[in-house]
């Protein structure tokens, strides 16, 4: 390396000329146009990282939705499939059992025939089938209530439920 000022031959290591005491400089001088140009990469380099990680970002979301929208179509799809089996378990069974006044019938019938045991199961049927109509359209509390109405006043219990009703 040379003196910039004086050309003398300079020996590794030295910060200054000894022969014209000029400082030596390690780092080139500012220069503008270099400067711009780095800044312009640097600024070009961090847009760029900035466009991929937004871009990540969006796929990660749409990803996330897309496995929420697929979870809600499986539930969803479980849900009616478990209402169709119900549904289809519930007909069975209704074809199966008849209507309650049909198992009522039977049960009169089996009971001039001497059939008691036949009697007492059409009449549990008839019975749980009655009591199932109760449940499905809400009717607990009244019915409960109108046990205490009668049980108070006195009351037929059929005219309870209807005065609560």
């Amino acid at each position: 390396m040379k003196c910039e000022s004086c050309g003398y031959e300079l020996e590794e290591d030295k910060l200054y000329c000894p022969k014209c005491g000029y400082e030596i400089h390690m780092v080139p001088d500012f220069d503008p146009e270099i400067e711009e140009k780095i800044t312009g990469a640097l600024e070009g380099i961090t847009n760029h990282l900035i466009e991929s990680e937004k871009k990540e970002e969006k796929e990660a979301q749409r990803e996330k939705k897309e496995k929420q929208e697929i979870k809600i179509s499986f539930i969803s799809t479980m849900i009616a499939v478990i209402l169709i089996i119900m549904l289809a378990v519930g007909l069975l069974l209704s074809n199966h059992m008849g209507t309650m006044e049909a198992r009522v019938d039977r049960a009169r019938k089996a009971a001039s025939e001497k059939n008691y045991p036949k009697a007492i199961e059409n009449m549990a049927l008839a019975q749980y089938m009655a009591g199932m109509g109760f449940s499905n359209v809400g009717l607990g509390i009244v019915h409960s209530m109108a046990h205490q109405l009668g049980a108070v006043y006195d009351t037929p219990h059929g005219i309870a439920n209807a005065i609560l009703l």
